[in-house]
């Protein structure tokens, strides 16, 4: 049989989810992907607007872990908080932030090699 993208050229192998005929060039792609170039594209497509929806969701709770710093400073130049709220406090920053903004840049990159990858 011959692949169905490229009809002049044997295939070699199948695309894992759809069963299509894939020549060399494609099974190529399809040992990077685990799919055909249509399957691919479909699921890649598809993380792309999960991922771009997601990024919403963490650029929110950046913006809730900055306001919490911003109050828990201004509380503590008060002199409103106490000892114990002062070390949850901290423990909570000391977490929440750096996790926030990890997830941020991973979610970023990832929407950016998804997007090169729709673009292929």
């Amino acid at each position: 049989m011959n692949c169905k993208y490229h009809a002049d050229k044997e295939s070699v192998s199948k695309c894992k989810l759809c069963g299509t005929e894939l020549c060399e060039d494609c099974s190529k792609f399809s040992k990077k992907f685990d799919r055909c170039p249509k399957c691919a594209k479909k699921e890649i497509s598809y993380l792309y607007f999960r991922i771009k929806h997601g990024l919403t969701f963490n650029v929110l709770s950046l913006i809730c872990a900055v306001g919490f710093l911003i109050m828990y400073v201004v509380a503590l130049c008060l002199g409103q908080l106490d000892k114990s709220f002062t070390i949850i406090g901290a423990i909570i920053l000391v977490i929440l932030l750096p996790i926030t903004i990890l997830i941020l840049i991973y979610s970023i990159n990832n929407l950016k090699k998804y997007k090169k990858y729709l673009e292929l």
